[in-house]
């Protein structure tokens, strides 16, 4: 075997307005994204300039005062309308439109407790001959039907020829029992009739068999083998340390995965096994190193984004620097989004040279030689295999003999024997303070700036060709952000998909050569394994279960944690995260840490993928209330996970009361600790939210933080500075309106904001309620 060896670097931009949102992106190929705003701080619009060539990809969206999303224009001219039910705010018709005529018209039925009980498209594209000429889409129906459980049940429609019926049964704790489905007239979906059977003592929600496919199972829950007694197929999955797939075989072709620190998937590559096996276990594996360098600045804004990656592959791979970018052997796709939902993906034109040793290109991430240090690393192992007297092993694999999986003993086991790999040798090294117990630690450590070879900005190592021929593509999605239609830049109709219940296709249509993998909730398919990349785990649409343990497990104790969102996937989405979904809302943008480095200060960083929570509307409303504070203030906070946060702990900064950002603990993020303790989040924030009444009096971020840590001095400790005590009423307030709540009402403030089927609007009903009633007892007192 001639394996590949090589770095690539990717260098992103971007810019930020004191808001902390992003004004401009920057991509790999130098194209300039412009996001525009409202008066609100919503996003109206997104424009492009590359190289002079301005595009537009979305032209307008407009909102509703809910701040529901009622009106999308893209850039190709496709018009998205959207109408909700005025009392419960649910989703009621979804219509879109090219050139003016009817594409999709989505018409949604609901039960009491807001299960969608059908879904029907009575529009049929196939007559626009303009736009269409591949008579691609059509009229489609659904109906579904749910148990007590609001588990789906049964299931049932049709889309454009092909039809399907589904039937399944659930356990006690949501695990499936039967699936029955039967198609008719589709090529992508099959019918099967499946018993699923729990015999592993070790993990009882876990299937061992599902019709002919038998499960083993790791010590983690991890699925490592899949063995069929009727095709005689087997599939065998290996996992790290932190339960991520990192290969999966199925009979000989085999898929490998890397991630980065934050458990993205940025490679997938796929081809015949390159390995060595004795007795059935496989004694080697091509491995994939990656390097990052984290910049960062005062603010944690990120400026420019680099990547490097050195993988051993064959050419059948892809890459994935950031949300924003793809890169296979032959071509690289650009992504837009809104939020977390991608709007358009454009091919690139051109090409890189930013392959480390090639054509003169000597940059890597941080700047730094990380081949070099690499190829150190690699001859002290070698050095250590033979010390050991280790076989060398085959030439493809050479030293495999003596990596983990056949040693039985981890790399930082031996890391003191191998040496310090922190930089090559002969580099500026970090000082290291002396760790011998019971002696001085020595002087303070410092060491000076790293070295600075060069200074690539955004877009380093491209070069440009026609932009005109550059295929756009924009996604037309439902209301699980499953495509729908992607048409391209001139509104024609390219790809239409129609799904079941679980994601399978029913349809799968085309009109290029251009098959976008983003279908069912808007997650990558992977073909080649038949599985849903969902960023924590991978999805068998198919069984309709998770390959893997969820990572809420813990939160989700009455439901099987390979169960696909509790057995209801017309209405829910998986989500990722720890966090109490009745206090805050999720929201994950793509931004690049960076900071100064070098003699020019120059800013470096890499894309990164930033978390940051806002309260809900029924959560600042309550907060705003017992904290007697604007609901603004509350609703334009900004929490942050700060690592370096002792547990339990909060601070509040911003110079504005309109843009303060709530730095927190880890605790009220972690599912074993704070992240779902309700009376935790409410007493905790009550307080924090206090101080955006002392920024606003304060007018100013340098004097609110010299007034408050005057204040610490004066009082000799936290707790009782004058602004600790006046923040800590908020607290107080809460607590004896929670206990008003349960004594007087017999009801409880944590069930009211847990309860996921009552509408925001409904909880902040009932607040009123009781907060009126709670000051007129509370007046009467006085």
């Amino acid at each position: 075997m001639a394996s590949v060896a090589d770095i690539r670097t990717y260098v992103y931009g971007a810019t930020y307005d004191s808001w902390n949102r992003v004004q401009t992106m920057t991509y790999p190929d130098g194209e300039v994204v412009i996001y525009h705003y409202n008066a609100a701080g919503q996003v109206e619009s997104m424009t492009s300039n590359r190289q002079g060539r301005q595009s537009v990809i979305v032209d307008r969206i407009g909102y509703d005062k809910e701040g529901h999303t009622v009106y999308t224009k893209l850039g190709n001219g496709t018009e998205t309308t959207y109408t909700y039910d005025k009392q419960r705010e649910r989703l009621q018709v979804m219509n879109l439109t090219a050139d003016g005529q009817t594409v999709m018209e989505n018409r949604y039925r609901y039960d009491a407790v807001d299960n969608i009980l059908g879904i029907t498209n009575a529009a049929n594209p196939t007559s626009l001959t303009k736009l269409n000429k591949a008579k691609l889409g059509g009229r489609s129906s659904h109906t579904y039907e749910y148990d007590e459980l609001n588990r789906l049940v049964h299931a049932n429609g049709k889309a454009k020829r092909a039809s399907y019926d589904m039937v399944m049964s659930f356990g006690r704790m949501s695990e499936p029992l039967t699936k029955i489905q039967k198609v008719d007239s589709t090529t992508t979906a099959k019918s099967y009739n499946f018993a699923y059977k729990y015999e592993d003592s070790n993990h009882p929600t876990a299937p061992t068999q599902i019709g002919y496919d038998h499960y083993t199972y790791d010590a983690n829950g991890n699925p490592t083998l899949v063995t069929n007694d009727s095709t005689n197929t087997t599939r065998e999955m290996y996992w790290d340390e932190d339960n991520r797939l990192m290969v999966l075989s199925d009979n000989g072709k085999t898929s490998r995965y890397t991630y980065n620190a934050t458990g993205e998937r940025i490679m997938k590559s796929y081809g015949t096994m390159e390995g060595v096996y004795i007795n059935g276990a496989p004694q080697g594996i091509t491995l994939t190193n990656v390097d990052f360098r984290l910049h960062q600045d005062k603010m944690s804004k990120l400026f420019c984004a680099w990547f490097a990656l050195k993988f051993h592959e064959t050419d059948n791979f892809t890459l994935y620097p950031a949300s924003i970018l793809s890169v296979n052997k032959n071509r690289f796709t650009k992504h837009y989004f809104l939020g977390d939902k991608r709007i358009a993906s454009r091919i690139g034109t051109g090409m890189f040279n930013n392959v480390y040793g090639r054509n003169g290109s000597y940059v890597t991430a941080g700047q730094q030689d990380y081949a070099e240090r690499m190829n150190q690393i690699q001859k002290q192992k070698e050095a250590y295999y033979k010390q050991q007297g280790i076989a060398p092993g085959v030439p493809t694999m050479k030293g495999a003999y003596g990596d983990p999986e056949n040693t039985k003993r981890g790399y930082n086991s031996i890391i003191d024997t191998l040496g310090n790999h922190d930089v090559p040798q002969g580099w500026i090294q970090t000082p290291r303070p002396n760790t011998t117990p019971n002696t001085n630690p020595g002087p303070p450590v410092s060491w000076n700036d790293p070295s600075n070879p060069d200074d690539p900005q955004a877009g380093y190592g491209y070069i440009p060709n026609d932009t005109t021929k550059e295929e756009t593509f924009f996604y037309h999605s439902d209301h699980l952000g499953s495509t729908s239609y992607i048409t391209d830049d001139k509104a024609n109709i390219t790809q239409y998909d129609a799904y079941l219940p679980y994601g399978e296709l029913l349809v799968d249509e085309h009109s290029s050569s251009e098959d976008l993998p983003y279908k069912f909730n808007g997650k990558q398919f992977d073909d080649e394994i038949g599985l849903y990349y969902y960023g924590a785990r991978y999805m068998d649409p198919i069984i309709s279960l998770w390959y893997g343990v969820d990572n809420l497990t813990e939160k989700y104790v009455s439901v099987s944690s390979y169960t696909y969102c509790d057995g209801s996937p017309i209405a829910n989405i998986d989500v990722m995260g720890m966090f109490p979904k009745g206090i805050v809302v999720k929201h994950v943008e793509t931004v690049v840490l960076y900071q100064a480095v070098g003699s020019a200060n120059t800013l470096m960083g890499i894309p990164h993928e930033v978390t940051y929570y806002t309260f809900t509307e029924s959560a600042a409303h309550l907060l705003s209330l017992v904290a007697n504070v604007p609901i603004t203030y509350v609703k334009n906070a900004r929490l942050e996970e700060f690592i370096s946060q002792p547990e339990g702990n909060c601070i509040t900064i911003g110079g504005s009361p309109n843009n303060a950002r709530i730095l927190v603990s880890p605790y009220y993020l972690d599912n074993s600790k704070g992240g779902q303790d309700y009376d935790l989040w409410f007493r905790q924030f009550s307080h924090e939210v206090g101080h955006t009444k002392q920024i606003a009096r304060d007018k100013g971020l340098t004097k609110y933080l010299l007034k408050t840590i005057a204040g610490y001095i004066k009082a000799g400790n936290h707790d009782d500075a004058l602004r600790e005590i006046e923040a800590e009423q908020g607290t107080k307030t809460y607590n004896a309106f929670r206990g008003f709540v349960k004594t007087h009402f017999k009801a409880s403030v944590e069930n009211l904001f847990k309860n996921d089927k009552l509408k925001g609007k409904d909880k902040i009903e009932q607040i009123n309620k009781w907060w009126n009633e709670f000051k007129k007892q509370t007046s009467n007192k006085k």
